[in-house]
């Protein structure tokens, strides 16, 4: 049986709806984006190879992915927006990530 984990925090079955929230949704570790958003990955970390949260708050670290400002399961439109996306290190995107879950309803504290 193939598992994951909800965006709930439970480990369920990967084929079958959560047992504890109903939900079918993937975590952000799960979710794939395709080869259109890999390219504009890419080429984002190339143009600001800095973290710009750290660079906001007077550090220099490597930029190691890119964040959606808006998550992609808020408005799924703006996925490859250039205005949504910040080039962030693995540190800063854990944080984002975390904030935006608790902002957008999906990690309750």
């Amino acid at each position: 049986m193939a598992r994951s984990l909800c965006v709930c925090g439970q480990i369920r079955d990967s084929r079958k709806p959560c047992e504890r929230c109903g939900s079918g949704e993937r975590t952000h570790g799960e979710v794939k984006y395709g080869s259109e958003w890999d390219r504009l990955s890419k080429r984002i970390r190339k143009d600001k190879p800095l973290c710009e949260v750290c660079e906001a708050k007077g550090r220099v670290s490597p930029a190691t992915s890119v964040h959606h400002i808006v998550p992609v399961y808020v408005d799924e439109t703006r996925k490859l927006d250039e205005t949504n996306l910040i080039s962030v290190c693995r540190e800063c995107h854990e944080e984002l990530d975390s904030e935006c879950g608790i902002l957008y309803g999906r990690i309750t504290r």
